[in-house]
């Protein structure tokens, strides 16, 4: 199944794109999507902890399944004054 990808804030500067299209097994998880990210785009290591996710424009939990065609929001949590 093929998914996209959309990366937000740090998270998108890091990886250095703002968007990635992904081939994944029938029964992938969001979280087998952010263990295949982190092996491509080594410097996002560490921060999936603080991430929020989305798919389809709904929070979801890393257990979720993914859908032929879903698309993933990553993006770190924003903080201001």
């Amino acid at each position: 199944m093929r998914i996209t990808i959309r990366l937000f804030a740090s998270f998108r500067e890091r990886a250095g794109t703002p968007e990635v299209r992904m081939e994944l097994d029938e029964r992938a998880t969001l979280s087998m999507l952010l263990d295949r990210l982190e092996s491509i785009y080594p410097s996002i290591s560490g921060m999936r902890g603080s991430l929020l996710k989305s798919v389809n424009g709904r929070y979801a939990e890393e257990r979720v399944a993914l859908n032929d065609g879903d698309t993933v929001a990553l993006m770190p949590p924003v903080s201001g004054g």
